[in-house]
């Protein structure tokens, strides 16, 4: 069995972000934090008013009770709760104007990326969508970036195995198509952490380049399939002793990090075969 995924998707509105969670998907719970899928029938759904609400279901998932989330979006968190919270925290984090204080900002920050490391590591599969905007660069050209400040954006992307960015594809004969693309471009942040097997040195991505009229049920059977489908799978092993000849799947919890405990080296995943 694979690990849990997390996976975040960014575009414009209406180019199926939600829909890409929710499709034949009636197990996912969506936390809802803009009221974006409340005329989806068949699914079950969480509003989000606050954050201590996020604090509630990340004790869910923990409690084994909840195995797949989708969190929509990313940006309204910030916007509506984030910041409320942390003016309602101390006096000191508001100015006479009402507006954030650099301790502040400080508070919202620290906690924002509390709760989405929480969610990354609680052991469920996680979709987070956020919106995206256009702008332009100082060389002219213009990117699609998400609507996070950009040092969140980007300690958020370190955080997940998997990018994509979703866009509408208009066909000849006028039909639409919704493609997410996971493959990076100039134009969009996007990309898929790869899976080294340390024993033939290779690297290699369970993914396309991209997905046209999909659903994340479909990327997590990609996923699925990648790892057992064709009776051979990927174990925790050790890299480095696979390295010295030694196959080993002995491994710790030290620190948060999974060590080897022969050689203390931290573990990666190698290829194994499984019947």
């Amino acid at each position: 069995m694979r690990e849990p995924i997390n996976i975040l998707i960014h575009g414009m509105p209406k180019t199926g972000k939600t829909l890409f969670g929710v499709r034949r998907n009636p197990g996912v719970l969506v936390l809802d934090t803009e009221g974006s899928s409340k005329l989806i029938k068949g699914i079950k759904r969480e509003v989000i008013n606050s954050m201590s609400d996020m604090d509630k279901v990340l004790a869910r998932i923990k409690s084994g009770e909840v195995k797949m989330v989708v969190i929509d979006t990313l940006d309204e968190l910030i916007n509506n709760f984030g910041k409320s919270e942390a003016k309602s925290r101390s006096s000191d984090f508001v100015n006479k104007l009402g507006m954030l204080t650099m301790p502040g900002w400080g508070y919202m920050r620290d906690r924002f990326m509390g709760i989405t490391r929480a969610y990354r590591d609680a052991g469920a599969d996680v979709l987070t969508v956020c919106h995206s905007e256009i702008v332009e660069l100082p060389n002219g050209a213009k990117q699609w970036k998400m609507k996070l400040p950009s040092d969140y954006a980007r300690e958020v992307m370190g955080m997940m195995d998997v990018v994509g960015f979703t866009e509408v594809v208009k066909d000849t004969d006028g039909s639409k198509t919704y493609r997410v693309n996971f493959s990076p471009s100039p134009m969009f942040d996007a990309g898929v952490r790869a899976v080294y097997d340390a024993v033939e040195d290779k690297l290699s991505s369970p993914l396309p380049e991209h997905i046209d009229n999909s659903a994340l049920v479909d990327l997590l059977k990609a996923y699925d399939d990648f790892f057992d489908g064709d009776g051979k799978g990927y174990a925790v092993k050790c890299s480095n002793c696979a390295k010295k000849g030694t196959d080993t799947d002995a491994t710790a919890e030290v620190d948060g990090m999974r060590l080897c405990t022969v050689c203390e080296a931290r573990y990666i995943k190698i290829k194994s075969n499984k019947s």
